[in-house]
């Protein structure tokens, strides 16, 4: 990593994190509960301290990846991240319908809670 980008580096958790800057993960962050499994959306590689990795915000409406913000390493981080994130989950849905359809059925059985 080249020391222009380690100087870009920032603390998990901060403002800039929800602003999508790249963070180095440290023991603390490991020990944090981020809500999902803290691993990359993209290659499911499971961040450990040292790891660099960026939280992609991708709750927006035209959003090419509908499935809500995540995680990425920073082997899989580049400008097209949400381009092959929306691949990799229209993919999903092609090959593991089962699987979204169960989800869709809870979804629908919530709403009527």
């Amino acid at each position: 990593m080249s020391e222009e980008k380690e100087g870009e580096m920032i603390e998990l958790g901060t403002k800039d994190f929800i602003k999508g800057k790249p963070f180095r993960v440290t023991d603390d962050d490991l020990e944090k509960r981020w809500g999902s499994p803290f691993r990359c959306q993209l290659c499911g590689h499971w961040f450990k301290a040292g790891d660099e990795g960026r939280w992609v915000y991708a709750n927006f409406k035209d959003s090419p990846f509908k499935g809500g913000d995540f995680f990425v390493c920073g082997g899989c981080d580049g400008e097209d991240v949400l381009e092959r994130a929306g691949k990799i989950r229209e993919e999903s849905k092609r090959t593991h319908w089962w699987l979204w359809h169960m989800v869709d059925v809870e979804r629908e059985n919530a709403r009527h809670r």
